[in-house]
């Protein structure tokens, strides 16, 4: 095995010191930036910590995905499951890429056909799933693209949880074997 892999190994005791080591990094991270937040008054400067706020909170979830993976192929994963609403969920999760599609120039649109659409699901699960999926949109979406997530209550399943334009699907054909 390599470094890394021993490091995430739930075999490895370090695995659930490492998730605890790397909250206190962000901890370290965060608190200096929430400390500057609650003495601005400049919205400009109030905006630019909340992002990085936010993208720190992200980069926490990613080393939580790659200690995730380790306990998935030990078979120490369970579901969470718990009923909530669904469209407050994905709007904040596309509101935080809202920073990266300015940056990109691609316009990212959340729409929902319901105020309300209540469903059992892993939380964390999801949210770790519809990142990854907007993440591989905006990968492959060029400058000037659409992204758009959209939830319909009813509906039946289109076959697209996020839509971006299909000639992307033609630059990033996958490999041959």
């Amino acid at each position: 095995q390599t470094p890394f892999r021993e490091l995430v190994s739930p075999k490895c005791g370090r695995c659930n010191r490492s998730r605890k080591q790397q909250g206190t990094i962000v901890n370290i991270i965060l608190g200096p930036v929430q400390n500057v937040l609650n003495k601005l008054s400049d919205r400009d400067i109030k905006d630019d910590l909340n992002i990085i706020t936010r993208n720190a909170q992200r980069l926490e979830n990613l080393v939580n995905q790659i200690l995730d993976l380790s306990r998935l192929e030990a078979g120490k994963m369970h579901l969470q499951v718990e009923q909530i609403d669904i469209i407050p969920l994905f709007r904040k999760i596309v509101l935080a890429f809202i920073s990266l599609a300015e940056r990109k120039k691609i316009s990212l649109k959340f729409r929902s056909t319901s105020k309300s659409l209540l469903a059992y699901i892993d939380k964390e699960k999801i949210d770790k799933i519809i990142n990854n999926l907007l993440s591989n949109a905006f990968k492959f979406t060029p400058e000037n693209g659409k992204i758009e997530v959209r939830i319909s209550k009813g509906e039946a399943f289109p076959g697209k949880i996020i839509n971006y334009p299909e000639t992307i699907a033609q630059n990033a054909s996958p490999q041959q074997s």
